[in-house]
């Protein structure tokens, strides 16, 4: 186990990685031309949008989500309650939704950080080995900087969820999802010292897991119990024997894990294909895995020291080294498994790669001064991906990229309707417009989500038709009330789209610079 001296260094690296995230947020934020804004999100922010209209109904007192990014979103359900939650909390503590949420995200990765350490204190007892996998994993990536070079865009600069510091960089739940499979793992390896204690942990953590991101709780649990399997195959005395000693124990535990996150599985799998609004949207929800190579590039710097740990250090040879032989292979396996969600099951499979990799990295070199080096190797090796990830978003928002920037009189706008809009009326704006207006105000919109608005596709093609300015004057009007428009913002993005005659039909209610909202009143 890991001295006291270890765990504070450990803390205080934890902390300043997850601190260094903050950098590319506060480069963003100096970088927007005049007339500019950065609207708070780097990595994928439109889902990010997505997530802060989450917490804007959890800081209006909801705990039953309802989806803004429909014109019906049917009846509240128990989905997003970490998001909901964290909306809770802003108006608990005055912090803006964008506050909390970066805030969340921070602790968030140090939480993460220090669970892997601890894992690794249990997997690895030789220090070299722990704190190589360690080292590893605050500041290691992968080659996709070389793909990049070529063409590609493989899976360290695309999914964030295989790559610890990129998860740290996208979201707040990653992170967190992350570090509660690292403290199942953990839990259910100890399982034999404490049996009765481990099971409840289980529970717990298999409860949080599952709502926070339930498909975890499917990955983690094959795993695991592959694992186990393999651990009663090899057991002296057979099978029936297994059962009773450690590998039962722990079998026993993985069942409270899976019963604790169950609970969310199942109500997720049954609500998001009953919920007629929801079902549209888990049809559209396609998040697959690239071809291979893009994964072979992601994972190449840590997988050649790892196969090194396989066939030299023979890491087989033990309980902690089958977990995490069964882990990789069940992970790398269910990355191509028949179900729509592949890519989310990267989420924590960087962790026992790693592991393995400090294996190789010890069984090679021998001694401190080789391993030191040879870990240098590696962490340059994939630093480039991690800079690569951190500097893409600041660039583009220096270039004016729409999806990372808004215009400051579009945000002024979205700051009015969040005062004088309420009731939940719907909303006609372009498709960015449409992605960020439910996390300022309480309001439902045509379209603002490829998955998360039913019929996407279709809606956002009716959308661009009524902004283009090509749609007859009666025609329009009459489309507009079908679909119960109440109000229509116009701001730089939309005049992007068209100048649509109709406007000129409408009330007008706000007005500055180049932004304009419309009342339709009935006719």
């Amino acid at each position: 186990m890991s001295s006291r001296r270890e765990w504070l260094l450990a803390a205080g690296l934890s902390a300043l990685v997850a601190g260094l995230t903050l950098v590319p947020y506060a480069v963003a934020n100096a970088m927007p031309q005049p007339g500019m804004e950065f609207a708070g999100l780097l990595i994928n922010p439109m889902d990010g949008f997505s997530y802060l209209a989450k917490m804007r109904q959890g800081a209006e007192g909801e705990w039953l989500f309802r989806l803004p990014y429909a014109p019906d979103p049917g009846p509240g359900v128990l989905l997003f309650q970490y998001h909901m939650m964290l909306g809770h909390l802003s108006r608990l503590l005055g912090l803006s939704l964008l506050s909390t949420y970066h805030g969340a995200r921070v602790a968030s990765s140090f939480i993460m950080y220090l669970s892997g350490f601890l894992l690794f204190s249990r997997l690895l007892p030789i220090p070299r080995a722990r704190w190589s996998a360690f080292l590893v994993t605050l500041a290691g990536s992968g080659l996709g900087w070389v793909g990049f070079l070529f063409g590609r865009m493989p899976s360290d600069l695309t999914i964030p969820e295989s790559i610890p510091f990129f998860s740290c960089l996208a979201n707040a739940h990653f992170p967190l999802a992350t570090a509660l499979v690292l403290g199942t793992a953990t839990t259910i390896l100890a399982g034999p010292r404490n049996a009765a204690l481990g099971t409840a942990m289980a529970f717990v953590l298999g409860f949080l897991l599952g709502a926070v991101q339930p498909f975890a709780v499917i990955g983690l649990a094959l795993a695991l119990a592959l694992w186990l399997l393999w651990e009663a195959s090899v057991h002296e005395g057979g099978f029936r024997k297994a059962l009773a000693g450690h590998p039962g124990v722990r079998a026993r535990v993985l069942v409270f894990f899976g019963l604790g996150g169950g609970i969310w599985v199942a109500y997720d799998y049954w609500i998001l294909r009953s919920h007629p609004v929801l079902a549209a949207w888990t049809a559209q929800n396609q998040t697959l895995s690239p071809p291979i190579i893009d994964y072979l590039f992601g994972y190449a710097v840590i997988l050649v020291p790892g196969m090194i740990a396989i066939f030299r250090a023979r890491s087989y040879r033990s309980p902690e080294g089958r977990l995490m032989l069964a882990w990789a292979v069940a992970g790398a396996l269910l990355l191509y498994a028949p179900v729509a969600f592949q890519r989310r099951l990267a989420l924590g499979l960087f962790y026992p790669l790693a592991a393995l990799a400090a294996l190789g990295i010890v069984s090679v070199a021998g001694c401190r001064r080789r391993v030191a080096m040879i870990l240098m190797v590696v962490i340059l090796a994939g630093l480039p991906s991690n800079l690569l990830a951190a500097a893409a978003g600041p660039v583009q928002v220096g270039r004016g990229d729409p999806l990372l920037v808004v215009d400051s009189s579009d945000l002024d706008a979205y700051r009015w309707m969040e005062t004088h809009v309420e009731g939940g009326p719907i909303v006609l704006a372009g498709p960015t417009t449409g992605n960020r207006l439910p996390a300022y105000a309480d309001v439902r919109v045509l379209y603002g989500h490829p998955f998360e608005t039913p019929n996407a596709d279709l809606a956002r093609a009716d959308v661009e038709a009524a902004f283009s300015g090509n749609m007859p004057l009666g025609e329009a009007l009459t489309w507009l009330e079908k679909n119960g428009v109440q109000y229509v913002f116009y701001g730089p993005l939309e005049r992007g789209l068209g100048s649509p005659p109709w406007l000129a039909e409408l009330t007008e209610i706000y007005r500055r610079d180049r932004t304009v909202i419309y009342r339709v009143d009935a006719p």
